[in-house]
C-alpha cells in the first residue's frame, strides 16, 4: 500500500508539475502574442513614416525641378538681355562713329510735345476749381499758424514743396492776403501765429 500511496503522490506531483508547466506555457505564449502585436504595430508605424517621408521627398523633388526650370528660364532671359544690351552698345558706338561730332553728348532733351489744347469744358473746370483751391490753401496756412510753431519758410516748404498745392509766388500772395485780413501775424522767433488764438 505504501507503494500505491507513493505512486499516487508521485502522480499528484506530476499533475501539479504539468499544471505549472501548462500555466508557464500559457503565460509565455501570451507574452509572445503581445510582443508580436507590438512588433507589428512598430512595423506599421515605421512603414507609415517611410511613406510620408517618400511623399515629402517626391514633393521636394518636384519643387526642385520647378525651381530649376524657373532658373533656366531666367538664365535664358538674362542671356537675351545681355545680347540686346551688347547690340544696343554697338549701335550707339556706330552712331558716334558716324556722327560729325562724336565727342558731343546730349544732355538735355527738347520739349517732348506741344502743350495740350484745352477745350472749353477743361477751361471751365479749371476756372471753377481755382477759388476752391485758394480757400483750401489759405485754410491750410491758417491751420499751421494756429499751432504757432511754424515759421514762414517752414509753412512755405510744406505747402509748396511737400504738398505741392501751389507755387511760391501764389503762396506769398495768399500769405499777404491773410495778413491784410488780419487773420495772421508774425510771432516770436519769426513764427506765424493765427490771431484767432
Amino acid at each position: 500500500m505504501l507503494r500505491l500511496i507513493s505512486r499516487l503522490l508521485k502522480q499528484q506531483d506530476n499533475d501539479e508539475r504539468w499544471h505549472l508547466l501548462d500555466n508557464a506555457l500559457s503565460e509565455a505564449f501570451k507574452r509572445v502574442r503581445n510582443d508580436t502585436k507590438n512588433l507589428f504595430s512598430w512595423i506599421r508605424y515605421v512603414n507609415e513614416r517611410a511613406d510620408r517621408s517618400d511623399e515629402r521627398h517626391e514633393k521636394a523633388e518636384r519643387q526642385l525641378a520647378e525651381q530649376k526650370a524657373a532658373v533656366n528660364a531666367l538664365q535664358a532671359e538674362l542671356v537675351r538681355i545681355n545680347e540686346n544690351l551688347e547690340t544696343m552698345q554697338k549701335n550707339i558706338q556706330k552712331g558716334h562713329e558716324n556722327s560729325p561730332f562724336p565727342d558731343l553728348v546730349r544732355t538735355k532733351s527738347g520739349p517732348k510735345s506741344e502743350p495740350a489744347f484745352r477745350t472749353r469744358f477743361d477751361n471751365k473746370v479749371v476756372a471753377i476749381s481755382r477759388p476752391i483751391k485758394k480757400d483750401y490753401i489759405m485754410q491750410q496756412i491758417l491751420n499751421m499758424a494756429e499751432k504757432g510753431q511754424y515759421t514762414t519758410k517752414q509753412i512755405e516748404t510744406i505747402i509748396v514743396r511737400e504738398k505741392m498745392l501751389c507755387g511760391r509766388t501764389a503762396f506769398y500772395d495768399y500769405l499777404k492776403e491773410l495778413r491784410l485780413r488780419n487773420s495772421i501775424e508774425e510771432g516770436p522767433r519769426s513764427t506765424i501765429i493765427s490771431k484767432n488764438n
